[in-house]
Protein backbone atom coordinates (compact mmCIF):
# COMPACT_ATOMS: atom_id res chain seq x y z
CA UNK A 1 0.00 0.00 0.00
CA UNK A 2 1.10 3.27 -0.61
CA UNK A 3 -0.06 5.56 1.84
CA UNK A 4 1.73 5.38 4.82
CA UNK A 5 0.17 3.18 7.45
CA UNK A 6 0.69 4.28 11.12
CA UNK A 7 1.12 1.04 12.87
CA UNK A 8 -0.95 -2.32 12.29
CA UNK A 9 -2.81 -3.75 15.24
CA UNK A 10 -2.38 -7.72 15.05
CA UNK A 11 -5.63 -9.79 17.31
CA UNK A 12 -5.00 -13.42 17.65
CA UNK A 13 -9.15 -13.83 17.45
CA UNK A 14 -11.96 -11.19 15.69
CA UNK A 15 -14.11 -11.09 19.02
CA UNK A 16 -10.81 -9.12 20.54
CA UNK A 17 -10.79 -6.80 17.55
CA UNK A 18 -14.58 -6.54 16.90
CA UNK A 19 -15.25 -3.81 18.88
CA UNK A 20 -12.56 -1.23 17.58
CA UNK A 21 -13.66 -2.37 13.70
CA UNK A 22 -17.17 -0.89 14.15
CA UNK A 23 -16.09 2.26 16.21
CA UNK A 24 -13.88 3.04 13.47
CA UNK A 25 -16.07 1.90 10.56
CA UNK A 26 -12.83 0.27 9.57
CA UNK A 27 -13.43 -1.72 5.57
CA UNK A 28 -12.05 -4.73 5.05
CA UNK A 29 -9.55 -4.73 2.48
CA UNK A 30 -7.52 -7.87 1.79
CA UNK A 31 -7.40 -11.56 2.76
CA UNK A 32 -4.07 -13.31 3.02
CA UNK A 33 -4.65 -17.30 3.24
CA UNK A 34 -7.33 -17.65 7.10
CA UNK A 35 -5.97 -13.79 7.66
CA UNK A 36 -8.22 -10.74 7.83
CA UNK A 37 -7.02 -6.92 6.69
CA UNK A 38 -8.86 -3.92 7.96
CA UNK A 39 -8.18 -0.42 7.44
CA UNK A 40 -9.81 2.63 9.07
CA UNK A 41 -8.43 6.32 9.49
CA UNK A 42 -8.38 9.00 12.38
CA UNK A 43 -8.07 12.67 11.92
CA UNK A 44 -6.04 11.34 8.42
CA UNK A 45 -3.75 9.12 10.36
CA UNK A 46 -4.20 5.81 8.73
CA UNK A 47 -4.52 2.32 10.89
CA UNK A 48 -4.52 -1.11 10.24
CA UNK A 49 -6.01 -4.38 11.41
CA UNK A 50 -5.04 -8.18 11.15
CA UNK A 51 -7.33 -10.77 12.45
CA UNK A 52 -5.28 -14.33 12.05
CA UNK A 53 -8.77 -15.72 10.96
CA UNK A 54 -9.97 -19.18 11.20
CA UNK A 55 -8.49 -22.37 11.24
CA UNK A 56 -10.20 -24.50 8.88
CA UNK A 57 -9.56 -27.66 9.93
CA UNK A 58 -10.23 -27.27 13.43
CA UNK A 59 -12.89 -24.39 12.83
CA UNK A 60 -11.60 -22.45 16.00
CA UNK A 61 -9.31 -19.06 15.67
CA UNK A 62 -5.68 -19.32 15.09
CA UNK A 63 -4.08 -18.18 18.60
CA UNK A 64 -0.78 -18.72 19.21
CA UNK A 65 2.40 -17.94 18.10
CA UNK A 66 3.01 -19.28 14.66
CA UNK A 67 -0.28 -17.68 13.62
CA UNK A 68 1.11 -14.68 15.19
CA UNK A 69 4.57 -14.35 13.28
CA UNK A 70 3.23 -14.94 10.14
CA UNK A 71 0.44 -12.08 11.06
CA UNK A 72 3.34 -9.80 11.84
CA UNK A 73 5.19 -10.52 8.21
CA UNK A 74 1.63 -10.34 6.25
CA UNK A 75 1.46 -6.81 8.44
CA UNK A 76 5.19 -5.53 6.72
CA UNK A 77 3.83 -7.12 3.65
CA UNK A 78 0.55 -5.67 2.60
CA UNK A 79 1.01 -2.14 4.64
CA UNK A 80 3.58 0.81 4.49
CA UNK A 81 4.57 0.42 8.14
CA UNK A 82 6.75 -0.48 10.32
CA UNK A 83 4.94 -0.48 13.74
CA UNK A 84 3.28 -3.72 14.68
CA UNK A 85 1.33 -3.54 17.51
CA UNK A 86 -0.20 -7.00 19.46
CA UNK A 87 -3.39 -6.26 21.16
CA UNK A 88 -5.51 -8.92 22.57
CA UNK A 89 -6.41 -10.79 26.36
CA UNK A 90 -3.79 -12.04 28.65
CA UNK A 91 -4.00 -14.18 31.84
CA UNK A 92 -2.54 -12.10 35.16
CA UNK A 93 0.11 -14.07 37.23
CA UNK A 94 0.42 -10.48 39.21
CA UNK A 95 -1.99 -11.26 41.94
CA UNK A 96 -2.64 -7.26 42.32
CA UNK A 97 -4.19 -6.89 38.45
CA UNK A 98 -7.73 -7.53 37.76
CA UNK A 99 -10.16 -8.63 35.42
CA UNK A 100 -10.32 -5.44 32.76
CA UNK A 101 -7.11 -4.00 33.96
CA UNK A 102 -4.91 -2.49 30.84
CA UNK A 103 -1.21 -3.57 30.42
CA UNK A 104 1.08 -1.67 28.12
CA UNK A 105 4.31 -4.30 27.70
CA UNK A 106 7.58 -4.01 28.14
CA UNK A 107 10.40 -3.74 28.22
CA UNK A 108 11.12 -6.74 26.66
CA UNK A 109 9.39 -9.62 25.25
CA UNK A 110 10.05 -13.60 25.72
CA UNK A 111 8.94 -17.04 26.33
CA UNK A 112 8.49 -18.28 29.16
CA UNK A 113 7.73 -22.03 28.07
CA UNK A 114 11.12 -21.76 25.28
CA UNK A 115 14.02 -24.62 27.24
CA UNK A 116 17.17 -25.34 24.84
CA UNK A 117 19.51 -25.87 27.77
CA UNK A 118 22.16 -25.85 25.33
CA UNK A 119 25.08 -23.04 24.93
CA UNK A 120 23.71 -19.94 22.97
CA UNK A 121 20.53 -21.83 22.21
CA UNK A 122 18.92 -21.49 25.93
CA UNK A 123 19.00 -17.45 25.48
CA UNK A 124 17.93 -17.40 22.01
CA UNK A 125 14.79 -19.76 22.67
CA UNK A 126 13.77 -17.27 25.78
CA UNK A 127 14.25 -14.87 23.85
CA UNK A 128 14.61 -10.76 25.06
CA UNK A 129 13.64 -8.88 22.18
CA UNK A 130 12.78 -5.04 23.16
CA UNK A 131 9.50 -3.20 22.89
CA UNK A 132 8.48 0.11 22.00
CA UNK A 133 7.09 1.80 24.69
CA UNK A 134 4.93 4.74 23.25
CA UNK A 135 4.51 7.78 26.04
CA UNK A 136 1.07 8.40 24.87
CA UNK A 137 0.46 4.89 25.71
CA UNK A 138 1.80 4.63 28.74
CA UNK A 139 0.26 7.96 30.18
CA UNK A 140 -3.60 6.93 29.65
CA UNK A 141 -5.08 6.55 32.74
CA UNK A 142 -5.13 3.26 34.64
CA UNK A 143 -2.30 1.44 31.94
CA UNK A 144 -0.15 -0.83 34.33
CA UNK A 145 3.33 -1.58 32.91
CA UNK A 146 5.27 -4.84 32.84
CA UNK A 147 6.51 -7.98 31.72
CA UNK A 148 3.92 -10.21 29.39
CA UNK A 149 5.84 -13.28 28.64
CA UNK A 150 4.34 -15.32 25.94
CA UNK A 151 3.66 -19.47 25.80
CA UNK A 152 1.84 -21.84 24.51
CA UNK A 153 -0.70 -23.03 26.81
CA UNK A 154 -3.60 -21.63 28.62
CA UNK A 155 -3.18 -23.68 31.90
CA UNK A 156 0.15 -22.85 34.39
CA UNK A 157 2.44 -26.03 34.86
CA UNK A 158 5.14 -25.50 37.92
CA UNK A 159 7.58 -25.64 35.59
CA UNK A 160 6.08 -22.30 33.82
CA UNK A 161 5.29 -20.45 37.20
CA UNK A 162 9.16 -20.68 38.01
CA UNK A 163 10.24 -19.45 34.85
CA UNK A 164 7.63 -16.87 35.02
CA UNK A 165 8.06 -15.67 38.55
CA UNK A 166 12.01 -15.85 37.54
CA UNK A 167 10.98 -13.06 34.36
CA UNK A 168 9.53 -11.01 36.43
CA UNK A 169 6.48 -11.27 34.49
CA UNK A 170 3.01 -9.74 35.65
CA UNK A 171 0.69 -11.47 33.26
CA UNK A 172 1.17 -14.26 30.38
CA UNK A 173 0.29 -14.80 26.51
CA UNK A 174 0.32 -16.75 23.78
CA UNK A 175 1.46 -13.99 20.95
CA UNK A 176 3.47 -10.80 22.12
CA UNK A 177 6.93 -12.64 21.68
CA UNK A 178 6.97 -13.63 18.02
CA UNK A 179 6.15 -10.42 16.89
CA UNK A 180 8.23 -9.09 18.78
CA UNK A 181 10.84 -11.58 17.53
CA UNK A 182 10.07 -10.41 13.85
CA UNK A 183 10.01 -7.31 14.74
CA UNK A 184 13.34 -7.83 16.49
CA UNK A 185 15.24 -9.79 13.77
CA UNK A 186 13.73 -7.59 10.66
CA UNK A 187 14.24 -4.16 11.73
CA UNK A 188 10.69 -3.25 12.52
CA UNK A 189 9.43 -1.79 16.01
CA UNK A 190 6.75 -3.71 18.35
CA UNK A 191 4.75 -2.81 21.19
CA UNK A 192 2.13 -4.98 22.92
CA UNK A 193 -1.28 -3.73 24.49
CA UNK A 194 -2.99 -6.41 26.41
CA UNK A 195 -6.15 -6.60 28.73
CA UNK A 196 -6.46 -8.97 31.56
CA UNK A 197 -9.31 -11.61 31.09
CA UNK A 198 -8.10 -14.05 33.39
CA UNK A 199 -6.20 -15.42 36.19
CA UNK A 200 -2.91 -17.26 35.04
CA UNK A 201 -3.79 -20.88 36.01
CA UNK A 202 -5.92 -23.94 34.91
CA UNK A 203 -9.17 -22.40 35.71
CA UNK A 204 -8.51 -19.75 33.08
CA UNK A 205 -10.32 -21.19 31.00
CA UNK A 206 -13.42 -20.48 32.56
CA UNK A 207 -13.22 -16.76 32.95
CA UNK A 208 -11.75 -16.14 29.73
CA UNK A 209 -14.48 -17.09 28.14
CA UNK A 210 -16.82 -15.59 30.78
CA UNK A 211 -14.92 -12.21 29.94
CA UNK A 212 -14.05 -12.24 26.66
CA UNK A 213 -16.45 -9.51 25.27
CA UNK A 214 -16.39 -7.51 28.13
CA UNK A 215 -12.90 -7.15 28.49
CA UNK A 216 -12.19 -6.82 24.74
CA UNK A 217 -14.65 -3.57 24.77
CA UNK A 218 -12.16 -2.44 27.38
CA UNK A 219 -9.02 -2.93 25.48
CA UNK A 220 -10.69 -1.70 22.10
CA UNK A 221 -11.97 2.09 23.58
CA UNK A 222 -8.20 2.40 24.65
CA UNK A 223 -7.00 1.53 21.70
CA UNK A 224 -9.25 4.51 19.91
CA UNK A 225 -8.27 6.88 22.66
CA UNK A 226 -4.69 6.04 21.64
CA UNK A 227 -4.87 6.30 17.94
CA UNK A 228 -7.15 9.99 18.24
CA UNK A 229 -4.42 11.15 21.33
CA UNK A 230 -1.79 9.99 18.18
CA UNK A 231 -3.54 10.97 15.05
CA UNK A 232 -4.06 14.91 17.10
CA UNK A 233 0.01 15.33 17.15
CA UNK A 234 0.23 14.59 13.78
Amino acid sequence: MNVRTQAVFLFAMHAEAVSLLDRTNAHEIKRVGPMVLYEFSIAGVAFGVICCGESQRFHCDRIGTEAAMLAAHTAVSEFNTSWLISAGTCGAFDPRLRVGDLISAGPIASYYDHRVPLDAFSGYSQGAYPLYECELLNQQPEVHRGIVATGHSLDLSPRCQTRLEASGAIAKEMELAAIAQYADEFGYQASGLKVVSNAAGDHGHNEFSENLVNVSLRLCDSIYLWCEALAARR
